[in-house]
């Protein structure tokens, strides 16, 4: 069997990308003209526009099983009693900062044989990520890995941008309406959405 498999569907055009095993999905966004985004309740983002080429994003939040795939260990809070029905493997990983999460993206991009987007340096040397182990990337703030690189012309994966992932998350929608992520009257959010009343303060499979 093969370690890593990448597969295209050519009606919707999203990548299905398997990983030791395991498969995920990243779905297209089309490209945006004149995209509306930003909040105008929102000092710091307020209403604009943003153009934006075509990208894949991922369909789920990063599973713990993709997590330990890719990276050997996994460091989530929520790793015991997952709800009724539910596979602890199927829960989005939790407890990871910023620094584990472009180090993810550039060991994902390794091991499906794509170029990495990020390079990081130490004292004036490339850090070898394909060799990097979990526990050597750093647990609090770190001017080396601050000054990282990213090249978005590289094939790998990558972070979105915050314009990336509020285009996505608004479904490509020029609305005003959605500016809150409101809902319809009679709407009940629990059939459509982990929250507070239904949670049970745990997190749950991605999909469920």
């Amino acid at each position: 069997m093969k370690v890593a498999e990448t597969m295209m569907d050519k009606n919707s055009g999203d990548m299905v990308y398997t990983v030791g095993g395991i498969s995920f999905t990243m779905k297209l966004i089309p490209s945006a003209t004149n995209g509306h985004i930003g909040n105008r309740h929102d000092a710091d983002n307020e209403p604009h526009t943003v153009s934006l080429a075509s990208y894949r994003i991922g369909e789920t939040l990063i599973t713990q099983e993709l997590w330990l795939a890719v990276m050997g260990n996994n460091p989530s809070f929520f790793t015991g009693s997952p709800a009724k029905k539910e596979a602890q493997c199927k829960r989005p990983v939790d407890c990871i900062n910023w620094y584990q999460a472009i180090a993810f993206c550039n060991k994902l991009s390794i091991a499906l044989e794509l170029e990495p987007c990020y390079t990081v340096s130490v004292n004036g040397e490339l850090i070898d990520l394909q060799i990097l182990t979990a526990d050597s990337i750093p647990a609090s703030n770190n001017a080396d890995w601050n000054n990282v690189v990213l090249d978005m012309s590289k094939s790998g994966f990558r972070l979105p941008t915050e314009a990336e992932w509020e285009w996505a998350a608004r479904g490509g929608s020029n609305s005003d309406d959605s500016m809150w992520g409101e809902v319809e009257s009679g709407i009940d959010m629990e059939e459509y959405a982990w929250i507070l009343e239904n949670s049970d303060s745990k997190t749950h499979g991605v999909i469920q």
